[in-house]
């Protein structure tokens, strides 16, 4: 037998839903040590799942700071670090894009 999870996320607006393959199982006949899923592959199983829930949210995210606030041109990048958030889950690494301000209004700092 092989179990597929696939994680089906859907966008609020009329883009299309984007598909992510998250963990793929084999398993063989019916014994005591292949019944339902080990610890290991429950972990496994959670991490897949918020790895392709995080992925799209940041992403999301990311796609909306791109646009001026003010008049809604691109900005330039300026520079990319990447910064560490603790969920109950585990540990995860983001990327966190540094943008210029756009010249079409004052503020106090550059980026």
């Amino acid at each position: 037998m092989k179990v597929t999870v696939r994680v089906t996320l859907e966008a609020d607006d009329d883009t299309p839903a984007v598909v992510h393959e998250a963990f793929t199982l084999a398993r063989g006949a019916l014994a005591c040590d292949t019944l339902g899923l080990h610890l290991d592959e429950a972990k496994d199983l959670l991490c897949a799942v918020q790895s392709a829930i995080v992925e799209e949210q940041v992403r999301g995210a990311l796609a909306a700071q791109v646009a001026c606030p003010d008049c809604g041109k691109a900005r330039r990048h300026k520079d990319a670090r990447e910064i560490v958030v603790r969920s109950l889950f585990g540990t995860l690494r983001l990327s966190s894009p540094r943008w210029w301000h756009c010249s079409c209004a004052i503020h106090q700092t550059r980026t």
